[in-house]
């Protein structure tokens, strides 16, 4: 399961193996580069992304979870961890170039 996706109320995963179905409470434990981040979850919506197309293949999964509850660390960590993704998706100015004119 990998996180592809955050914000303090909600997290995105990315999975193979079936996750409860919708509307079901779940623990959500992972690790991130600054330590482990434990949220309770409600899974909100899960849909196919990708279809196993050959035999041994598994689909791929899309999960939205809304976030209910974290210990105090978890939840400072969530925050740094949106923080990252906010800023690997943010536009740059100038078209990307980082204001280089040459």
């Amino acid at each position: 399961m990998y996180v592809v996706d955050a914000s303090v109320s909600g997290l995105r995963v990315v999975h193979q193996a079936a996750l409860p179905n919708v509307g079901t409470l779940c623990r959500l434990m992972f690790h991130w580069d600054i330590g482990p981040i434990t949220v309770d979850c409600e899974v909100v919506h899960t849909m196919v992304h990708r279809r196993a197309t050959a035999a041994g293949e598994k689909n791929t999964f899309h999960t939205g979870l809304r976030v209910l509850a974290a210990d105090r660390q978890s939840e400072q960590r969530l925050r740094e961890l949106v923080h990252v993704f906010a800023s690997k998706t943010k536009p740059k100015p100038n078209g990307g170039n980082g204001g280089d004119h040459s």
